[in-house]
């Protein structure tokens, strides 16, 4: 029986009706390929580049795979969003995500008079749906998918939050990921501070990142963003003045990339990255095994092992992101999770601080050129450069490869492009990796911490002179170095809390210590003769003063007060302590010295103070441990012996940087292969160490290797120029007497003649302070 047309035609279009439904039913559900839910969008997954602040709002680095930070609506230019809708949407806010109209002008002309997609099914390409297929059917069935989604998005988001979606997710070329890293590096602005021309001019590179680049391709670029004008005038955002006003602007790049080696405090960001990601220690990763467990070197490593692993489990810090866990489960990503970590860094005195290092070192690494000029070195020999090599990652590079160690030499003495550091710039050349360990082996390094006395925030971290060239960091818990004399105002204070008078008259004659193998230190001039008190002892360095109160209090003792100081890293007893013959790191040196100006209260040093999540949320805030050490009298009086050093001691010289109330001490190691300073104010500690990655390159002279004239004037540059800065508000005020305090302690002349040596009577009859 032949069937009626008209109903065979009412079948058809019921079965394709029918598909249809069935069809888009299927897809919304995701049954027929991946459909994001309502769960995801409302928190879709993306790579967000964790941000790190300073404390005075500054965004100072990030860690990331993709640098893209989230962006508000609020903290968007209008221009921004008047160029967008007008360029590439001009009905959005019309329309629930599908644009029929041009649709259907993208389809009829083929995309020869613009494409067809809203801004939220770009939006739904960016954040759900990836690159498009070659394959033409699943280049349609995307398109639809991204309606779909889209739709979705209309439905759960306002028109504002799709705006600034789109600015989160979109790409820019250069690293730059989002809005807000693009406006940063190409014109070094917040998204909201960005003027029309430079909204433009980036909305123009959504085109096409790479042709469009402002800094690449600049006549391509500048056309682009006349095109965008013209849009912004057409759709009423612009008058016709105004379009040729801005037309006739140039783009003024200043362009600021942000990556991980450069930029402020790339150090302490490394360490902090570090930190958050680091793994609890194990037992394998360490040196201890095999040793004999009476020897110095088990006891030190076992010492570090324990350090370690107490750290992980104790400080809150440590490992945070293994250790925390998301809502869903997972642990916190660094790379990936758009955590915002704020630090207690302060920009401005961050950037005093690399300054300071800077202009010091410039100059030293000049002294230590012309010093060594025409001279045979100590440290050119082939089994040093070796052990260096073994150190780079050029080296892991071809082990990794299945390099043997024959096959690795000869490929280090062949040439290569690389670049070299130097003070005048970076230098571009064909070297072997060989000949660029011998030339990297003559630099010096330095590291420099302050931190604020009473809170333990650091304030300033100089991890070394160049991150780019090299990584390690000479601040943190990892980087120890002998402290030489700088331990000295240690045993004194431990002296002092037992009692010992700060003027009484100690001979300066040898002192030897029978239970430990007859060991007697001598003076750094071999000096010896008259009487000294701790005031001009210290001030003056002199080891048979020091000795004299180590033998009279024990190395024990000195060793628990260390302890209490916050000092873990590995400390025997025996006499030399008092010499500072043994390695601690420059934070837990700044750390121990904060207890003196803030009343014999030690505070732990802090870098962070809180987290957030990608939204604002506080995931984690951050205390630092306090702990009483000394009675505040005995902290009054290491801080006027403190001063006494920068007054009539080895430290004097740190008046030709700085005119503030400041005490400190200067060090110097074994062949001069460490310099150091220690100074404090009542507001400030500050740290430096100097010398070379290998500690048999050094200065061969005190004159110039010593700690007041390697490490001091970068202390006396950096507080002279924090002083100097009246916004950052520290007044320059002695330090406070505590209550009660008898002043005549001080008054060691009036008790008894304080002698430096027998020939200067007309200074030891002088009063140890005016």
């Amino acid at each position: 029986m032949k069937q009626d047309p008209k109903i065979l035609f009412w079948k058809v279009i019921g079965g394709i009706f029918a598909f249809l439904t069935l069809f888009i039913f299927l897809s919304w559900n995701g049954w027929l390929g991946y459909m994001p839910s309502l769960e995801e969008l409302e928190d879709p997954k993306s790579n967000l580049a964790t941000e790190v602040y300073s404390v005075d709002q500054k965004l100072i680095g990030k860690m990331y795979i993709q640098n893209r930070s989230v962006t508000r609506y609020d903290e968007l230019s209008p221009f921004l969003v008047q160029a967008l809708t007008a360029t590439e949407d001009e009905r959005f806010y019309d329309h629930s995500g599908i644009d029929y109209e041009a649709m259907l002008r993208a389809v009829t002309f083929l995309g020869r008079k613009g494409g067809g997609s809203t801004i939220t099914q770009q939006l739904a390409k960016n954040m759900f749906h990836g690159v498009e297929r070659t394959n033409i059917f699943n280049r349609v069935y995307q398109k639809f998918k991204e309606m779909l989604i889209s739709i979705k998005l209309e439905r759960r988001f306002t028109k504002e939050e799709i705006i600034a979606l789109y600015f989160t997710t979109v790409e820019f070329g250069n690293n730059a990921f989002g809005i807000r890293t693009a406006s940063r590096t190409f014109f070094n602005k917040e998204p909201k501070d960005l003027s029309l021309v430079e909204s433009a001019t980036l909305v123009g590179m959504l085109k096409a990142s790479t042709l469009y680049n402002p800094k690449r391709n600049p006549e391509r670029s500048l056309n682009r963003r006349n095109v965008v004008l013209k849009q912004m005038e057409k759709n009423g955002f612009l008058t016709e003045t105004q379009l040729e006003e801005a037309k006739a602007l140039p783009i003024k790049v200043d362009y600021a990339p942000e990556t991980h080696r450069e930029g402020m405090a790339t150090h302490f960001r490394e360490y902090l990255r570090k930190q958050l990601m680091h793994k609890k220690p194990n037992e394998e990763d360490y040196f201890f095994e095999g040793l004999d467990k009476d020897s110095i070197e088990y006891k030190r490593e076992y010492a570090r092992y324990q350090a370690d692993l107490t750290r992980w489990e104790k400080n809150p810090l440590e490992g945070w992101c293994l250790k925390n866990k998301k809502p869903n489960g997972d642990t916190y990503n660094v790379y990936k999770d758009g955590l915002r970590i704020y630090t207690t860094i302060d920009s401005r005195m961050q950037t005093y601080a690399e300054e300071a290092v800077q202009e010091s070192m410039t100059k030293l690494q000049k002294e230590f050129y012309d010093h060594w000029r025409n001279q045979k070195l100590p440290w050119d020999t082939t089994s040093i450069y070796k052990l260096a090599l073994k150190r780079t990652d050029r080296y892991q590079t071809w082990k990794d490869l299945g390099k043997d160690w024959d096959e690795i030499y000869d490929l280090a003495q062949k040439p290569v492009k690389t670049t070299l550091f130097s003070w005048k710039g970076k230098i571009d050349t064909t070297i072997s990796v060989w000949d660029s360990i011998r030339y990297s082996q003559k630099i010096l390094q330095s590291a420099m911490l302050a931190m604020e006395v009473g809170t333990g925030q650091i304030k300033a971290w100089v991890g070394g002179i160049n991150f780019e060239h090299s990584q390690y960091d000479h601040v943190n818990i990892g980087a120890k170095r002998q402290v030489g004399s700088t331990f000295k105002p240690l045993v004194y204070a431990a002296a002092l809390e037992l009692g010992e008078d700060p003027c009484q008259q100690i001979p300066n004659q040898p002192v030897t210590f029978p239970d430990f193998e007859n060991w007697t230190p001598k003076n750094a001039d071999g000096s010896i003769g008259g009487y000294y008190t701790m005031f001009s002892g210290l001030a003056r360095s002199v080891n048979n003063i020091v000795a004299h109160f180590m033998k009279k209090i024990g190395p024990e003792i000195v060793i628990d007060y260390a302890k209490k100081l916050g000092i873990t890293s590995f400390m025997d007893a025996v006499p030399s302590l008092c010499l500072g013959s043994f390695e601690i790191s420059l934070v837990e040196m700044v750390g121990a010295y904060g207890a003196f100006p803030n009343g014999g209260e030690w505070v732990e040093p802090l870098y962070i103070t809180r987290i957030e999540d990608k939204n604002g949320n506080v995931l984690a805030d951050f205390t630092p441990k306090v702990e009483e050490v000394y009675d505040e009298n005995t902290a009054f009086i290491t801080t006027q012996l403190l001063q006494g050093v920068c007054r009539r001691g080895t430290g004097g010289s740190i008046w030709a940087y700085s005119n503030c109330y400041v005490g400190g001490k200067t060090g110097t190691t074994n062949e001069n292969a460490d310099g150091w300073f220690m100074g404090i104010t009542p507001r400030l500690v500050v740290g430096c160490w100097t010398g070379a990655e290998d500690r048999r390159v050094r200065f061969r002279s005190t004159q110039l290797g010593g700690g007041s004239h390697s490490a001091l004037p970068q202390v006396g540059r950096f507080l002279g120029k924090v002083y100097a800065d009246k916004d950052l508000g520290f007044e320059n005020r002695d330090f406070e007497v505590p209550k009660g305090f008898r002043m005549e302690v001080l008054n060691c002349a009036n008790r008894g003649m304080e002698t430096i040596d027998t020939s200067t009577t007309e200074e030891a009859i002088e009063n140890v302070f005016e």
